[in-house]
């Protein structure tokens, strides 16, 4: 129970290391604010948790949209009145060769791998503040030592994560 009485807020929990995350944090007493873009794979995440006995929420949250983190933070915060930890885990990635990626391509991994981190980030830390700090993991990757061909934009998105904060 090393997370009791904590908060912490998981992006991209609906399926991988994301789901994992909650699940262990809950296991270890944390109530968790599960985060994903589709609620029929966040759902089951929360559903299985709290069947569990532990505590989870899913807020639908698309981490790359101001708005949608803007309520993802005010949700933890009116269910569970506070946030200790929050673990930037959501990401999306593709494999094309670079002179064919696309714009909207690129903005799609940037804005959710690098952006969408930067707002949890920005707009968790308040709240963090207000009870006396807390902590913010960022979930890179092995790319940040060797990239990979056909990734540039999740390559560049994840080596700006580690420079973040």
């Amino acid at each position: 129970m090393r997370l009791k009485d904590k908060v912490a807020i998981v992006t991209g929990t609906g399926a991988g290391i994301g789901r994992s995350i909650a699940e262990i944090f809950a296991r270890e007493g944390a109530r968790v604010a599960a985060a994903s873009r589709r609620a029929e794979n966040g759902q089951p995440v929360v559903d299985a948790i709290n069947d569990a006995g532990g505590q989870a929420i899913f807020i639908e949250c698309d981490i790359s949209r101001v708005k949608d983190v803007r309520g993802l933070v005010a949700d933890t915060l009116e269910a569970f009145g506070r946030i200790d930890v929050l673990v930037n885990n959501a990401g999306v990635n593709f494999a094309k060769p670079f002179e064919q990626t696309e714009p909207e391509d690129w903005d799609r991994v940037v804005n959710t791998d690098l952006r969408g981190t930067y707002l949890c980030s920005r707009l968790a830390i308040p709240p963090m503040l207000e009870v006396g700090g807390g902590a913010i993991i960022n979930i890179a990757t092995v790319h940040t030592l060797a990239c990979l061909p056909g990734a540039a934009p999740y390559d560049a998105a994840k080596w700006g994560m580690v420079g973040l904060l």
